[in-house]
This record gives C-alpha cells, structure tokens and sequence, in this order.
C-alpha cells in the first residue's frame, strides 16, 4: 500500500468521525429559536424583547392596526416560537387586525408553543386579521379555570373568540398540522363581518360551549350589518369539538363540564360548514343550519353544510335543525360521497322530539352519503341517493323525490325504517329508485314516472289511504300479502308491478297510447274506474284497450265513469287474467250486479241470476257479477251488497213498489240451496 493510499484512506476515516462528531452534537445542541418576534405594528412595543421565553403581557396584544402605526403602517406581524420547557405567552386579550386600515398576522407554529388570552382574542375586529396555528402550537382563549357560562351568547356579547368581527372587517384563521390546537369557550365566525377558519392535516378546534357561523344581520349605528362565516374541518383526524361530554368508557375520569355545546350555522347571517376527507365535527347538543329554531329566526339567516368523502362524519348527540319551521330562513344539507350525518336526539331540552327536523325551507341533498337518526320529520325537500336510516319513523309532510341525473344514471335511495307519507306528503322518482326496507304508509301521494319503487317488507310493506300516480314504472312488492292501492293513476304508458295488488279505484286514459298495467300476481279490482280520453284522440266503434293484464285477477269494478263517447259507450269486459275497455253501441251495467243493464240493481236483476246459476261459462248478462265466469254464491253476495243502487230518477205515478229486498233474498238463497243439492 502506498503512503498516498494510507493518507487518503486517513482522511477518510477522520471525515466519517467528524460527521458523526457534527450529528451528535446537533441531538445535544437545542435548535436555534424566533421565540416571540413582533414586527411592525404591533403593541406593547416591548412585547418582543420582554416575553423573549414566554410570559404574562398585561393589558392588550394587538397586531396590525393600533392607534400607534408604529413605523408610519397599520401592517403588523407577531411570530411566537416558544420552547417547550419555557411559559406560554399570555395576555388580558388579543386583537389581530384592530382599526379600519389594520392588517395583522399572527402564527403561532412549533409543538406546544403557546398563546394564552384571559378574555378574548378577535381576529379581524375592523381591518383584517390572520391567525395560523401550526405544527402543535396552541391557542386558547377563555379556557382553563376562565370557563363561558352556560347558555348560549346573544348576537353582541358572550363569545370570546371572534373572526370578522364588526362590519367590513375580515377575519381568517388556520389551524393546521398534528396536535395544532385553536381552543375557546363561545366563538363567533363571520359576526358582522367575514370570517373563515380552515381545520387541516390533523388539527383541532374546540369550542366548550356555543358556536356561530355567520352570526349578526341588521341596522347598527346607521349600517347594514351582515355576518358571514365559513369553517372548512379537512383530512384524516382533523376535528372541530363543540361542547365535551362525559365519556362512555367506564373506566375514565373524565367528567362532564356542565356547558351545553350548540352550533349556529347561518345563525341570522349566511353561514357555511364544510367536513371532507375524514375530517370530523362532533356537537354536544342541537345543531341549527338556518336560523336558530322556529321561535327565534330572520328571513334573512341562511346556512348550508357538506359533508362529503369517507369517513367524513358530523356527529349530533342532540337535534338536528334544517331551516327553520315557520319558514323564514333557509337551511341546506349536502350528504355526498360516503359522507355521514348523525343525529342522536340525546336533548331533552327540545319539547321531547328526538330527531331530525326540515324545516319548509329546509333542504337535504342526498349525493351518495347517509343519515342516521332515530325520527325524521320532513317539511321540505329530502331529494337525491343515498341512505336514509330512520329506525323509528320518517314522516314526511313535504317532498321527497330523487330522479335520473344529465348521464342517465339513476339516483338510488334507501329508506331502512318506517315512513309516513302524510296527507301532504308527496313521494315522487322521475327516473330514479326508491327502496322501503320497513312498511310505507301512504296517506298521500306517491309518483313515479320512468322509476323503480321497491317495498321490501315482508308482512304489510304498503297501507294508507293515500294515491299512487305511475307513468313506464315498476312496483317491486317482495310480500305474498297483495299491496292495497286506495287509488291508481295510470299516465298512458305501460307499468308494472312485481307482485301482487289490490286496487281500491283506477284511472285511465285512453288513445293511440293509453295507460296499462302488467301485475306478475294477483290483481284483485274494485271500487270506481275512471276514463279519460288522450289529446286528438276519439273512441270508434270496436275500439278494445287491454288495461289490465295480471297472473290471475279476481274482484270487478263497482262504478263506471266517463262512459259516455260519441255515437257510443264504453264497455268492461273480464277475464281471469285481463280487464278490456271496449267500444261499442250499448252501455254495459254501470253497476256489477246490473245483470240486465237498466242502470239498477233490483229484483229483475236477481232473476236474471236465479235463472243461469251454476252457468258456466258464463257472462255479466248471466249474473256473473265477479267476472270469474261463471254464476254462483259470490256473485250473489254482490247483488246483496249493491241491492237498491241506481240512477237517481223520478218515479212514474201510480209506480207499483217490487217485493222486499229481504223477502227477496231469501226466496233466492233457498232456490241456490236447492240448486247446489240437485
């Protein structure tokens, strides 16, 4: 080996040892620190050199926008790095942003670095205020042993934390990065003015007891005051907590702190919350989207929330209130993308309902998403895809609706509890699905043109007096029981039902196209049939139209209206499977045991069936009165029922009454014994 070699092989060696020298002494040596930095216009002047490792600054903080200017600007920064074995910074308050022409920064960055306000911290009081917390520092403003007292702040006093807070003023504030921590007792976001908070990559908010977001509106000192806030809570483990609750681990310490947590959202301003990509909010009580309950709202309080992607959840231990009921303000709820909205209904303190509330201003878009609570009542609008998880009841006195977007896919909703749909309720799919997984009471109307409904419970999944109006959609019934139908409109088209119906009325229309119905079951008919004639279309003698075709059919209709046309009548005619509308010169019976078409069911017309009984096959001039073709008990137990019905008319003088009904029937019942016996 060379002596070049052994010098170079040397100076290798002593390179790798001072490197690792270097390295060691950087775990040893403590990083170089900024402390607390102001610049600019910022009060005390002191501040810096004075609170160098933290400390108590009596009095004020303001940054940006002081009366002093100092260095002839109202601009102002405040950087505050403390280390971790040092004090936090503290003061009586803090403003960010204080006159009209103020504009402050503050960041507070680095684990636990920490700045402490006794009373309040405003950010944007008249100018503009920025506050970032990032990388574990922490905020706090009126906490600790100082905690709010409980109730909820009126619209001028009470919070204690303040983003825009008078008119014109802008107020913005970040909370960012893991165990990043903005934490106040009652906090207002847009007061008069603007405000925005952004919660990303892991940090928290957390609110003791009540927020508001987008807070005042109105005429103060001779201007229009209108308060406008937003929140966006953002990425996997970032959260906004409002109001703490007891945990439900029976192993903790943690108790209740006695503060009833309450978010405005859209208070009397326009507010805005926005949960997205696993971000969390959590409240402890009621959550108002839209005023702050029918008691107490202005025409002028509009709020909207989203909560969109997996994960990303809003969590209610109380109500939920969207818009408010006497409907003077506007309340939207956004549910897309897996997101989830959870309301417990844990709140005592409103009149005992538990649940979920739309107001008639209220509006829930479903995009994918789901809501779970355990009662739902709908004033508004519920529209869109996704699943709705009502255990006890949804009842709707509004609109719920869903359809088939610009690409044609069909929107999907899911309903996996009990529904009420009221008498001014409407159910309605244009080109969407619907699927009931509990039993629908129908008192209103359900709609569903180009649509899919599906009743998937096992025992009764449809009831109600209510209307059904179908134009080119299927009826999925999973139950052996028939579904009753009080009243069906057929649109001219053809729909169907996946099972078996029992039909209390049915409208129709007829024309080049008319309306029909496919029933893969049974379909047992009753009550009135209505026609209506289609646009340009008129009935020529011979016109059929098949409007019922099903597996098997049982029952007739009782009353026939709308029979009269042009030079003819519309005519019923029956089969097992089938009902037909034909056209023809005669008028069939109106009534079903109007055997012999006098427009009366008397005496003749149970001769008619004394003289055919036991006829098979047989017709309605027969005495069929059922349609089952052939004559028999049944048939006679409709004449009973119908016995006396007619056309009111005036009675010819000297008219002779007919023998009594009850005589009557009695003689017949005899004669159907002793048929059946010979």
């Amino acid at each position: 080996m060379t002596g070049r070699s052994i010098i170079t092989r040397r100076a290798a060696v002593q390179a790798v040892a001072t490197l690792a020298a270097l390295s060691l002494l950087a775990l040893i040596a403590p990083p170089l620190r900024a402390d607390v930095r102001p610049s600019g216009d910022v009060t005390p002047v002191t501040l810096g050199s004075a609170n160098q490792f933290g400390g108590t600054v009596t009095g004020t903080i303001i940054v940006g926008g002081t009366d002093q200017q100092i260095g002839g600007t109202a601009t102002g920064t405040l950087v505050i790095d403390i280390p971790t074995d040092t004090d936090p910074l503290i003061s009586d308050d803090g403003v960010i942003g204080g006159n009209i022409f103020g504009l402050g920064q503050a960041t507070i960055v680095e684990l636990n670095s920490e700045w402490s306000v006794k009373n309040s911290l405003t950010v944007g009081s008249e100018g503009q205020g920025i506050l970032q917390v990032q990388a574990g520092a922490r905020v706090i403003s009126s906490a600790g042993t100082q905690l709010p007292t409980n109730g909820t702040p009126n619209n001028d006093s009470g919070y204690d934390l303040w983003f825009g807070r008078y008119s014109g003023s802008q107020g913005f504030g970040l909370v960012d990065g893991f165990a990043s921590l903005l934490l106040s007792g009652n906090a207002s976001i847009g007061h008069d003015g603007f405000g925005r908070v952004d919660v990303t990559n892991g940090g928290r908010f957390v609110t003791r007891a009540t927020a508001s977001i987008g807070t005042v509106v109105g005429t103060r000192n001779g201007e229009q005051q209108f308060g406008d806030g937003y929140v966006l809570v953002d990425g996997q483990a970032s959260r906004w907590t409002i109001g703490l609750v007891q945990s439900s681990n029976p192993s903790s310490t943690f108790t209740d702190d006695g503060l009833d947590g309450r978010l405005y959202v859209g208070r009397e301003g326009h507010g805005v919350l926005s949960v997205s990509n696993q971000g969390i909010v959590r409240v402890e009580r009621d959550v108002f989207v839209g005023g702050e309950g029918s008691a107490i709202s202005g025409p002028e309080a509009s709020g909207q929330v989203t909560v969109t992607g997996a994960n990303s959840q809003l969590q209610i231990l109380g109500n939920l209130h969207v818009g408010s009921e006497d409907g003077n303000s506007g309340g939207q709820l956004e549910i897309g993308a897996q997101g989830l909205v959870r309301a417990d209904g844990k709140d005592p303190t409103q009149g005992g309902f538990i649940g979920t509330r739309v107001g008639r201003t209220g509006f829930v878009n479903m995009s994918g998403g789901m809501i779970v609570t355990p009662n739902l009542e709908n004033f508004g609008v519920l529209r869109g895809a996704g699943t709705v998880d009502v255990p006890t009841l949804l009842t709707n006195n509004g609109d719920i609706r869903n359809a088939a977007s610009v690409a044609n896919e069909r929107e999907q909703l899911l309903f996996r509890g009990p529904v009420t749909n009221t008498t001014t309720g409407i159910i309605e799919s244009i080109g969407g699905e619907m699927e009931f997984q509990a039993p629908v009471t129908n008192d209103g109307l359900i709609f569903g043109k180009d649509a899919i409904f599906r009743f998937k419970d096992d025992l009764l999944p449809l009831a109600g007096a209510g209307r059904m109006k179908l134009d080119n959609t299927i009826v999925e019934v999973t139950s052996n029981i028939p579904i009753p139908i009080q009243a069906l409109t057929l649109e001219p088209s053809k729909s169907q039902i996946l099972g078996s119906v029992s039909l209390g009325g049915l409208d129709v229309t007829l024309g080049n196209t008319f309306s029909q119905l496919a029933v893969t079951g049974d379909a047992n008919v009753g009550g009135t049939l209505n026609i209506a004639l289609g646009s340009g279309y008129t009935p020529q003698i011979g016109d059929s139209f098949e409007i019922l075709d099903a597996a098997s059919r049982t029952g007739v209709f009782s009353t026939l209206l709308g029979t009269a046309g042009p030079g003819g009548f519309w005519n019923v005619t029956y089969t097992p499977t089938s009902v037909f509308l034909n056209f023809g010169t005669t008028a069939s019976p109106i009534f079903a045991s109007d055997f012999n078409g006098d427009g009366m069911v008397n005496a003749a017309d149970l001769a008619v069936w004394q003289t055919h009984l036991g006829m098979m096959p047989a017709t309605a001039a027969d005495g069929d009165a059922n349609g089952d073709g052939k004559v028999d008990g049944a048939d006679f137990a409709i004449w009973q029922q119908q016995n006396g019905s007619h056309f009111p008319v005036v009675p010819a003088a000297g008219a002779v009454p007919e023998p009594s009904a009850c005589l009557l029937a009695l003689t017949a019942l005899a004669a159907f014994r002793r048929k059946r016996s010979s």
